[in-house]
């Protein structure tokens, strides 16, 4: 009779292993598949002048020259076109001209 019950635990700690090994790979399996499908965050924002302060910095968040110049006028710092900004596409397919 001991015999049995001791088969019988070790047969339920058996299946209870299996069905964790089950979750966790069902778990992994989910884990991935999200992670594989994950798109890059369209949410920046990248404007056309950029306020650069020599050391302390620069700000790219302006979306005319005059408002970068009104920003720098009191504190100092110079204005330039960003690097960084490709503009939006034109219908016709040329590039977008940056405006001074």
């Amino acid at each position: 009779m001991l015999r049995t019950f001791a088969l019988v635990a070790v047969a339920a700690a058996l299946l209870a292993g299996v069905r964790r090994a089950k979750i966790v790979a069902l778990a992994t399996l989910v884990a991935t598949s999200l992670c594989a499908s994950a798109q890059p965050s369209s949410a920046a924002v990248i404007y056309p002048w950029c306020a650069f302060y020599g050391r302390l910095g620069e700000n790219c968040g302006f979306t005319t020259y005059q408002q970068c110049c009104a920003t720098i006028s009191g504190i100092g710092g110079y204005c330039g076109a960003n690097p960084w900004y490709r503009g939006s596409p034109s219908p016709n397919g040329s590039p977008p001209q940056i405006r001074r």
